[in-house]
């Protein structure tokens, strides 16, 4: 065994030391996918926008629903998502809600959101931030449709 042979073997054993010794702790690709709970959500919040549905029953149909933001724009390069949210008007009674970005994209990776999946996640990799582009969604609340829209910037 020569000496250049044998630092190499040296070497490799403090390599395989380091690499036994080091423990990876994973991480998700999304944050949102791995805790969805009400204290990582209000933790996070700085990040996650709030758009509230709100279902007005004393309304004929077709005028039942109402968004607090209408157009919402979300920042890309902060990884911002929305958090959709519906309550009837004046109560705090939550309701089921459909949200579908069908018309003309969609610049999250899903394009279905609900009342168990109502966190969007960021916009896409391949998104670009454009705040001219607006986006296009239906939320839909019993026999009522609402179609608001969004968009994201840098």
């Amino acid at each position: 065994m020569n000496s250049s042979t044998g630092a190499q073997t040296a070497q490799d054993a403090r390599t395989q030391a380091v690499a036994d010794s080091f423990t990876p702790t994973p991480q998700p690709l999304y944050a949102h996918y791995k805790d969805n709970t009400p204290e990582y959500r209000e933790k996070e919040n700085r990040w996650i926008y709030r758009v509230t549905i709100e279902y007005d029953e004393n309304q004929p149909v077709g005028k039942r629903l109402s968004v607090d933001l209408d157009t919402f724009f979300i920042s890309k390069k902060d990884a911002e998502q929305i958090l959709w949210h519906c309550h009837v008007k004046g109560a705090s009674k939550a309701l089921p809600f459909s949200v579908d970005f069908c018309k003309d994209g969609c610049p999250f990776e899903y394009t279905q959101f609900n009342q168990d999946n109502p966190l969007s996640g960021p916009a896409r990799r391949d998104v670009l931030a454009d705040p001219t582009r607006i986006y296009h969604y239906v939320i839909k609340v019993a026999d009522d449709v609402l179609d608001p829209g969004g968009g994201v910037k840098a």
